[in-house]
């Protein structure tokens, strides 16, 4: 692994990029992680390698975040905007190193967008997550946040108003 990182890379390809435009373009494979997220943010194979596809990448990337759009719905968010009435808790998702924020009794919304987030480690392109939904930030205790003042503040923004709807309790209760 590179320098500093604990992302472990998993065999199993996801699909593949291209990256760069017109001569320069080439193709890369994508990974999962051994920790996949995909795992709580199931999206249907073909579906994820179309979108996958779609990126718009650039040689020199080393993370990247993109939404992809559909013409129709592919699916539903459960990413929701929360209001004062909402009941709200929260619990530890698998592979997650803090605590989310759950609404209760709410429905998902249908959605045409695809988040994805890739990262190069070791010359491999790792998939880090990929989710039906709207734009949304990291959690606040995302390590992505130690550091960067500015992104933890949207992140406390955007949780602060923004809950997840537990489809298939499967977390370990938070306090």
């Amino acid at each position: 692994m590179g320098k500093g990182n604990i992302m472990k890379i998993s065999n199993k390809i996801i699909g593949k990029i291209i990256i760069g435009k017109d001569v320069l373009k080439r193709e890369c494979l994508v990974y999962d992680r051994v920790d996949s997220h995909l795992s709580t943010h199931p999206i249907e194979g073909k579906l994820l390698k179309e979108a996958l596809l779609k990126l718009n990448i650039q040689h020199n990337f080393s993370f990247m975040k993109q939404i992809v759009s559909f013409k129709e719905n592919i699916g539903y968010t459960t990413c929701v905007p929360t209001t004062e009435e909402d009941e709200i808790y929260y619990k530890v998702r698998p592979f997650r190193k803090g605590e989310t924020r759950f609404v209760k009794n709410r429905e998902p919304l249908p959605c045409n967008k695809i988040n994805i987030i890739l990262k190069k480690e070791d010359n491999k392109v790792v998939l880090v997550t990929a989710y039906i939904g709207n734009e949304s930030e990291p959690e606040p205790w995302d390590r992505q946040c130690k550091f960067n003042p500015e992104l933890k503040k949207r992140a406390e923004e955007f949780w602060a108003t923004h809950a997840l709807i537990e489809e298939e309790p499967t977390c370990v209760v938070g306090s």
